[in-house]
């Protein structure tokens, strides 16, 4: 017999009871009083007793003349739901204040997290900002230098807007060869933006980060190339001013760096990857906002050999996208740093929140 097909419909509704039944079975550990004593439960079966969190822009999506996945981005409203909790809930402290302890073998007390932001957004200088600010919480910026102050958007964002005005201009994608025929399948013309299939563009985003340097940079040609015939690219103020990055450094904020193009993909060849960084760092030494000693790798993905050039740069620490128990300690490697990635789509309330910061699992659901 043939296997019956799903609609997307019913997909969609599963996806919703799926969702309605996370929240539910947060609300009820959260509104019971429960959250800190299934922290110490999970530390006392071995889980990490600190966290770094991993933000990548504070905005209303609304303001975006592009669509964003509901995890790269937090609204305002919800990041300050987050930073209060935080601030009555936990000891922020900043990242090189974690690590430093970490080097120095001194306990981190139970409860302690570490804030960064990626990517220098325009609109986390404006709206994150002002609420890290209003709570008195520390935080870490790593900043892509090539695009600060540059009046570009991240290739991902373009290629982004070319296949969604492709698809909404009742145009197929031209053929990639080396993305997966299920996430080209997905990639289907729409007559309405609510119809676009985000979930599938990020798919193929994700893909081209891992093929071959050469066949990503053909992927990239053949999407502008083909989007660039039915759109233009929007004239949008997306990152950071030098002025804005400054400020930050002035207000006692910690700066990073993930790269001036954040150019850390697994299939590039190392030599361009240490060029990318050496021009980030001595781009922000010359703007009078030194990098700490920390390397956020681009997506969180990284090789052993990207590993090994930052020992080579002199970097003793880098951050990714996932978390970890615990440091990821390799002799003659920086130090592998885990962060809880936290956006609208994963952290949508300050019970989810709560549960997901410490990584919990309550009913077989694990947030």
């Amino acid at each position: 017999m043939a296997k019956k097909e799903t609609s997307t419909t019913e997909s969609e509704d599963r996806g919703l009871l799926r969702s309605a039944r996370r929240r539910a079975i947060a609300s009820k550990a959260y509104f019971a009083g429960d959250i800190e004593r299934l922290r110490r439960q999970a530390i006392e079966e071995g889980g990490c007793p600190w966290r770094i969190l991993r933000y990548r822009r504070v905005v209303d999506p609304r303001d975006i003349p592009f669509p964003i996945n509901g995890d790269t981005f937090i609204t305002p409203q919800l990041f300050d739901v987050h930073a209060r909790y935080l601030a009555k809930h936990c000891q922020v402290i900043p990242l090189v204040r974690l690590i430093e302890m970490i080097d120095n073998y001194v306990k981190v007390p139970e409860g302690t997290v570490a804030l960064t932001f990626d990517e220098g957004h325009a609109d986390t200088f404006l709206y994150g900002v002002p609420i890290l600010a209003k709570y008195g919480l520390p935080a870490t910026f790593f900043l892509p230098t090539g695009y600060i102050e540059s009046g570009e958007l991240f290739v991902d964002d373009r290629i982004t807007y070319y296949v969604c005005a492709l698809l909404l201009k009742g145009i197929e994608i031209p053929d990639l060869p080396f993305v997966t025929p299920q996430t080209m399948d997905a990639l289907k013309p729409v007559k309405r933006e609510a119809d676009l299939n985000l979930a599938a563009v990020a798919g193929l985003l994700h893909e081209l980060r891992l093929v071959q340097h050469s066949e990503r940079q053909q992927a990239i040609i053949v999407l502008t190339e083909a989007g660039s015939l039915v759109t233009e690219l929007p004239q949008f103020e997306d990152f950071m001013r030098w002025d804005d990055v400054r400020k930050l450094s002035q207000l006692g904020f910690d700066i990073g760096t993930m790269g001036h193009f954040c150019a850390a993909w697994p299939s590039l060849p190392v030599e361009e990857f240490a060029s990318d960084v050496v021009t980030s760092v001595n781009l922000l030494v010359s703007q009078e906002v030194p990098p700490e000693e920390v390397f956020a790798f681009p997506q969180g993905l990284f090789t052993a050999q990207l590993r090994q050039t930052l020992t080579s740069l002199q970097f003793r620490y880098a951050a990714v996208g996932s978390p970890t128990p615990e440091p990821r300690f390799q002799e003659h490697l920086p130090m592998l740093l885990g962060r809880q990635s936290m956006g609208q789509l994963n952290a949508h309330s300050v019970e989810i929140f709560a549960c997901r910061l410490w990584s919990l699992k309550l009913s077989g659901v694990q947030f």
